[in-house]
């Protein structure tokens, strides 16, 4: 075959192979020639092949073979030859460079804070470049979605060659946390798409979650014909699995001292302690040697929300008279701030001393008040509606307050409904606050004196929602004494209300991927919120003496909502039966 250039226009094909265009061009449409590839309505690439069959359309019309039967034998000897074209071609490497460059930024800066030209900048091209290949970002990020989470359906030989089940399940999940943690971001933006009234974001967070669950169903599957593991729905399992693993990776972004494979080798104890009625001996002697092979001790009995006690420690620092600014009261109280200006809004707290229109002060009274919210919520496991309650019949402060909260809380909900229904409809980059305003009927001015900025009114959304859902659980399940019982009714209560807070999770969970480290800190203080209760739980069950007592409540209390988490999914997505997936959950728990 002669040296052509691998990839040339129609006008140098033309003046190479000494054939007009016109001709070049009727050929294709006759199939003697095939497609060039297009990257373009007007750009099209024509390759070594194509020079090469015109060289042989040449040599068979002169031998007065008529194009009709041209067409047969240059047709034959392609499909003999097996000649195929790469639709890609010479840009199968820019257009992973540009997929590449996407991934990276969308989990730089989030989504919503990217845009083509930052794309384009990244990866060292031109924006007709990137047209060439996508119509839109939106087109570009499903293609990153199907370029990642490919991935993981491709086991390394470490993995596929391990013949033991549950010894191949171990492996994946150290490669996994290892090598695969950037699919988590990507798995939350994809949940903040899916959002959208859009046929094709719903269908792609479905295909990515059975990329997540089909090699490890497999590897179950596996355990399952060897006698290692039993349980009845091997699916459901699954995606329990992933639940638990994507939650104890949260764990370990709020405990950073954890070194991440200690972990996992510790959830995955707590996991299949669980289940350990439906391991065989294998199973259990799988864990005990992954513990020693890894020189990973078992962790002591931690009682990490009983340890916070209810703040005297701090309160003794603060005297009577003291006034310090939200940023002190929020160091010395432990609550974050956004935290401590919802209490104010709900009537939680006292309004704090105004000196300024961006100033204000904050009293003992303040703290006081604070710490024993914290401690109604740890230790009485109450929720806000009724600590609220409590404290203005105890008058824990005086004064006008809650009049002025009550004063502007019509205009503060309908602000807050007009917000939530906007953001889960348009999502937060689309929704600003003229939007808002317009919504709920009232001016940009009444948002600015409830709200600094359209950030702080998202982050009240989150906190409504979930403190709302927190309260629809607490009145399911706040008669029930025995733990284990209170934790199953949880689970039904909390299927319940999935519908009604998870989008707005998805939501959270797609901000908090990205450079603002104020979403970040919200989705973990909304994990954390869920994952209280249940902590509570544990740890009274550990001290009943009906759990083991080197388990880390802690981290078992993040497995949980994970666990939960899936099992919703499951209910809403997978066509499962609430009854089936309680089946399921109670034979874990109670059996």
């Amino acid at each position: 075959m002669d040296q052509y250039p691998q990839h040339m226009k129609m006008s140098e094909l033309s003046a190479r192979a000494k054939i007009p265009a016109t001709t070049i061009s009727y050929y294709i449409r006759q199939a003697l020639l095939p497609e060039p590839i297009r990257t373009g309505k007007t750009m099209a690439y024509y390759t070594v092949e194509h020079m090469e069959r015109l060289k042989q359309i040449q040599v068979l019309q002169d031998k007065g073979l008529s194009l009709d039967e041209i067409s047969r034998v240059v047709n034959q000897n392609s499909a003999e030859n097996n000649t195929n074209l790469n639709p890609d071609g010479v840009y199968t490497s820019k257009r992973n460079e540009i997929v590449k460059a996407a991934v990276d930024l969308f989990r730089d800066k989030g989504y919503d804070n990217t845009n083509i030209d930052d794309i384009v900048a990244y990866a060292g091209i031109g924006k007709s470049t990137f047209y060439q290949y996508f119509k839109s970002k939106e087109e570009l990020f499903y293609e990153c979605a199907d370029h990642v989470f490919y991935d993981i359906a491709r086991d390394n030989p470490a993995i596929s060659n391990e013949q033991n089940g549950l010894m191949r399940l171990w492996k994946r999940a150290v490669s996994f946390m290892h090598t695969h943690l950037h699919m988590l971001d990507m798995l939350n933006i994809a949940r903040g798409a899916s959002m959208k009234n859009s046929l094709r974001s719903r269908q792609m967070l479905e295909a990515v979650m059975n990329n997540l669950t089909d090699p490890i169903k497999a590897d179950l599957i596996l355990a399952s014909n060897q006698g290692t593991i039993h349980f009845k729905d091997l699916h459901v399992l699954a995606y329990l699995i992933i639940g638990a693993s994507e939650y104890g990776y949260y764990y370990s972004q709020i405990h950073p001292g954890n070194n991440i494979e200690s972990v996992l080798m510790r959830g995955w104890d707590i996991f299949f302690n669980f289940i350990s009625q439906y391991t065989g001996q294998e199973g259990r002697s799988l864990i005990n040697y992954t513990t020693v092979s890894h020189g990973i001790s078992k962790p002591s009995t931690k009682h990490g929300l009983l340890a916070a006690g209810n703040g005297e420690s701090a309160l003794s620092n603060m005297k009577e008279n003291d006034l310090v600014k939200i940023s002190e009261l929020s160091r010395r109280s432990k609550i974050p701030i956004s935290t401590i200006r919802y209490y104010i809004l709900e009537g939680l707290l006292p309004t704090a001393l105004k000196t300024g229109k961006t100033r204000a002060y904050y009293s003992n009274i303040h703290l006081k008040v604070l710490n024993l919210i914290r401690h109604k919520q740890v230790e009485e496991n109450k929720p806000l509606s009724v600590i609220k309650e409590e404290i203005r019949k105890d008058n824990y402060f005086s004064g006008n307050s809650s009049k002025q909260s009550d004063l502007s809380s019509d205009k503060r909900d309908a602000i807050l409904s007009s917000s939530i229904a906007l953001f889960l409809d348009k999502g937060y980059a689309e929704t600003s606050t003229s939007d808002i305003a317009h919504h709920a009927k009232i001016s940009k001015g009444t948002i600015y004196q409830n709200f600094s900025n359209k950030e702080e009114i998202f982050m009240a959304c989150a906190d409504r929602i979930f403190h709302d859902m927190y309260n629809d659980v607490w009145n399911e399940i706040k008669e029930e004494k025995d733990m284990a019982l209170r934790m199953i009714k949880r689970a039904k209560a909390f299927f319940s209300s999935y519908p009604q807070w998870i989008s707005m999770m998805n939501l959270v969970k797609s901000l908090s991927v990205g450079d603002n480290p104020s979403f970040r800190t919200k989705f973990h203080q909304l994990i954390r919120q869920m994952v209280n209760p249940m902590i509570r739980e544990i740890e009274l069950l550990q001290q009943e003496g009906r759990i083991r007592q080197d388990i880390d409540c802690d981290l078992a209390g993040y497995i949980l909502m994970g666990i939960a988490e899936y099992s919703a999914w499951l209910v809403m997505h997978e066509n499962y039966s609430e009854e089936t997936i309680m089946e399921s959950l109670t034979s874990i728990f109670l059996s």
